[in-house]
C-alpha cells in the first residue's frame, strides 16, 4: 500500500506540471449553499485532470468566491480521508502557495472510529453521511500570521462543506469573502488562479514538526493500526507515505512545502 500511495502521488506531480488551464466564473446571483451538493455547479464543471478526473468550478457574486472540488476517484478519496487537502488562491494568478483553505481536515482516530461505527451501522452510506456531518472544520492558511483552525459554526463569513452524491463521489464546497484575499475591490474580470493539492507527509516524518502541536487529542495522525473505514478497512495509518511501521507517535499532519504535488486551474471573475 506504501508502494502505491507514492505511486499515486507520482502520478499527481506530473499531472501538476502541465498548463495551466483558463476557466470563465460562474455569476451567480444567490449564494452558494456550502452543503456539499453539485445543485449550483453541474454545468460549470471542469476536467482539470484527465489522468485523476478532478472536477473544478468556480463561481463569483459581489462578495465571494465560490469553489467547488469533485473528486471520483476512489484512491484519491482515501488520500484525502487520511492526509487532507488545501485549495490555494492566488490573486496574482501565479502558483504560489501563500494564501489556502485546508480543508477536509485530516481525519483523527476518534473520528476514524465514528466512521468505522457508522459503516457497520449503516453501509457504505451511512459511512458517508457521517464523513459529511464531521467535515465541519477548515484551517486557514496564510490569513494571519499562524494558521487559524476554525469551523462552520464560528465562522461568520467563510464557509466550507463536503458530501457524496448517489455514485459516492465526494464534492468540496469553499465560500471565501474576497475581502479576505484580496487588500481592494476586484476587478471582475480579472483573473486567479486556484491549485488543489492533496497533502503528503513529509519523505522523513520524524522531521515533520506538523501543523498542530496541542495536547487536546488533534494528531490527525496517531496510530500505526487504525485501519480506514474508507477503504473497507485493512489500511493503517503506518502505510501513509514517509512512515514505515514505527510504532512511536506518528507525525500530525504536515506543513505546505513547495515539492508536494498541486493540480492548477485560472478562473476569469465574472461581472453581474
Amino acid at each position: 500500500m506504501l508502494k502505491y500511495l507514492l505511486g499515486l502521488i507520482s502520478l499527481l506531480s506530473i499531472v501538476s506540471c502541465g498548463k495551466t488551464p483558463l476557466y470563465n466564473s460562474k455569476w451567480t446571483q444567490s449564494a452558494v449553499k456550502m452543503d456539499g451538493k453539485l445543485t449550483e455547479w453541474e454545468k460549470t464543471l471542469h476536467q482539470v485532470s484527465k489522468q485523476t478526473n478532478l472536477l473544478c468550478a468556480v463561481a463569483n457574486d459581489k462578495e465571494y468566491l465560490y469553489v467547488a472540488v469533485r473528486v471520483p476517484d476512489k484512491r484519491i478519496q482515501a488520500m484525502v480521508y487520511q492526509l487532507g487537502m488545501t485549495v490555494w488562491i492566488d490573486t496574482m494568478a501565479k502558483k504560489r502557495n501563500t494564501i489556502g483553505i485546508g480543508f477536509p481536515l485530516p481525519l483523527t482516530q476518534t473520528q476514524m472510529d465514528h466512521l468505522g461505527n457508522a459503516l457497520n451501522k449503516g453501509g457504505q452510506k451511512g459511512m458517508e453521511n457521517a464523513y459529511s456531518e464531521l467535515a465541519q472544520e477548515f484551517e486557514l492558511i496564510g490569513f494571519v500570521e499562524d494558521r487559524l483552525k476554525i469551523s462552520n459554526l464560528a465562522s461568520k463569513s467563510m464557509k466550507v462543506g463536503a458530501n457524496f452524491d448517489e455514485l459516492g463521489v465526494l464534492t468540496m464546497e469553499y465560500k471565501i469573502p474576497f475581502k479576505q484575499i484580496y487588500k481592494r475591490i476586484p476587478n471582475f474580470d480579472e483573473e486567479l488562479s486556484i491549485g488543489v493539492k492533496v497533502n503528503t507527509p513529509e519523505e522523513s516524518a520524524d522531521n515533520d514538526p506538523g501543523l498542530f502541536d496541542d495536547t487536546n487529542n488533534n494528531n490527525p495522525i496517531t496510530s500505526n493500526n487504525m485501519n480506514n473505514p474508507m477503504l473497507g478497512g485493512g489500511m493503517g495509518r503506518s502505510q501513509l507515505p514517509g512512515r514505515q511501521g514505527s510504532g512511536a507517535g506518528m507525525p500530525r499532519q504536515p506543513s505546505s512545502s513547495p515539492n508536494f504535488p498541486n493540480i492548477w486551474l485560472k478562473a476569469k471573475l465574472a461581472k453581474e
